[in-house]
């Protein structure tokens, strides 16, 4: 595509380059934004005061089962998340929002995401863009200078971002029948919107107070754009998350601000196969599913450390996994034993191939076609099978 975009931070200028894998910025000034002609001196009349307010707003809603659902919908880089660890920071620095750990944990996550964009300004022409060369540039050294894009604009307006983990105790799943498919229907109600019908309400609410009372809520937030959405002695819960994404778009329109880079590709400028015929930028179009599926081993991995560290607390919590349950797997594979020593030595593999798909990023970030090769290896171990192998909590439910 010859135009996408990135999560705005406060070190982005117009006309920088751009790497749109790693999401990082590269050289300033790549390409100058010439003064446009000025035809009369006459200034445009204002526009109507409908379109001033006029505003492309996108809600959605879903229950979501990994952790790369929540960064695709939220527009998040997975290169980005796996090398800060965290998802939610929009390269922003910091952790980020989302709680990684809780949301392994949790039996149902739900996600509501708004996006409320201010009615664009008039884009900059061809006419006005010129690309600056650097005299004796290589190939090489023009994808780790100027990457493969650069930013040629800004959205403003406003991001909202909810996550809400439901979280089941044992307990509950063996006295609810259907377990967690029962859960899931009650938090489907749940998180439905109050419609001013009586009968309709009281069901919504009734479902809210059974989430309350029977399972564990974590709600993860994060906003840019629309001031302050609530008062500082509210707590974020259902009702309140679902009134202020509602309202979020009118709040917007009052206070507005830049929550993304517009990215345009070299390629789109006459003025660089002018002045660079021999040079062609880096292709990320392809690398999509494979820096995903690295996202979600990366996490995977994660989480098996932390679970190897409650393992190393309390191994009597544990239990080996038999060989029976591992006869589709790999023969070579062996169930890892509740022994402190193999414990601890299963952290430091989980901490080797975490350092293995980061260095895999990199790779792709400047070999992009290894990401689409039917002969290409990834050089780690599948975070699956390795999770197959760890011990597993004990039932804490009395027969």
């Amino acid at each position: 595509m010859a135009t996408a975009y990135a999560p705005y931070s406060n070190a982005m200028r117009l006309g920088q380059g751009f790497n749109s894998y790693t999401q990082n910025i590269t050289i300033d000034s790549a390409v100058v934004f010439d003064p446009p002609k000025v035809v009369s001196n006459i200034p445009p009349p204002p526009p109507p005061v409908d379109e001033i307010q006029r505003q492309i707003v996108t809600y959605s809603s879903q229950f979501v089962d990994k952790l790369s659902d929540v960064v695709e919908a939220t527009n998040l880089s997975p290169s980005t998340s796996i090398k800060s660890g965290s998802i939610g920071n929009s390269g922003k620095g910091g952790g980020g929002f989302i709680d990684c750990d809780k949301f392994k944990e949790a039996d149902i996550n739900y996600l509501i995401y708004v996006k409320a964009i201010s009615q664009p300004s008039v884009p900059p022409t061809q006419e006005n863009m010129r690309f600056q060369r650097i005299k004796g540039v290589t190939q090489d050294v023009f994808n780790r200078m100027f990457g493969d894009c650069f930013i040629s604009g800004f959205l403003e307006g406003g991001e909202f971002t909810a996550l809400v983990s439901i979280t089941i105790p044992d307990e509950v799943k063996a006295e609810e029948k259907g377990g967690v498919a029962k859960i899931k229907a009650t938090a489907r109600l749940a998180l439905a919107t109050l419609t001013g019908r009586e009968e309709a309400d009281m069901a919504i609410l009734a479902a809210r107070k059974v989430l309350s009372e029977k399972t564990e809520l974590t709600m993860n937030v994060n906003w840019s754009g629309g001031g302050r959405l609530k008062e500082e002695d509210t707590q974020w819960d259902i009702d309140s998350i679902l009134r202020v994404a509602a309202r979020f778009p009118d709040l917007v329109q009052k206070c507005p601000q830049r929550i993304a880079a517009v990215l345009s590709k070299y390629t789109t400028l006459r003025s660089f196969h002018e002045q660079c015929p021999n040079i062609t930028p880096l292709e990320y179009d392809n690398v999509v599913l494979y820096h995903t599926y690295l996202l979600e081993a990366y996490m995977e991995y994660k989480y098996i450390v932390k679970q190897l560290n409650q393992m190393l607390e309390d191994t009597s919590a544990y239990e080996e996994v038999s060989d029976a349950k591992l006869d589709d797997l790999r023969e070579e594979l062996k169930p890892i034993q509740l022994i402190l020593s193999e414990l601890d030595d299963a952290k430091t593999y989980c901490r080797n191939q975490m350092l293995r798909i980061v260095k895999e990023v990199d790779n792709i970030a400047y070999h992009p076609e290894l990401a689409s090769s039917e002969d290409h290896i990834p050089p780690f171990m599948s975070s699956e099978l390795f999770a197959a192998l760890i011990p597993v909590r004990r039932s804490t439910v009395k027969s």
